[in-house]
């Protein structure tokens, strides 16, 4: 199973001749088969948690420069 096919590697490794364009079917037929193709998804909202986490981990680490610098020196 492939997820991404590239035309031309495919063809060669199966020594076919292929076209480069891809069918869909989207007329309603009684024939037991989906129609619903789904929709591309560019997993934007992951990329957004990543930044969310690593922001927080950066807002984090200027928290505790602060708060370690400001710790007094033991007095002798």
């Amino acid at each position: 199973m492939r997820q991404n096919v590239d035309i031309g590697a495919f063809a060669a490794a199966t020594k076919l001749r292929l076209e480069p364009l891809v069918i869909e079917q989207h007329s309603e037929l009684p024939d037991g088969l989906s129609r619903e193709w789904p929709r591309p998804d560019f997993g934007i909202e992951k990329h957004q948690s990543y930044a969310l986490q690593w922001y927080s981990f950066a807002a984090l680490a200027i928290i505790l420069v602060i708060v370690l610098s400001m710790r007094r020196a033991p007095r002798n």
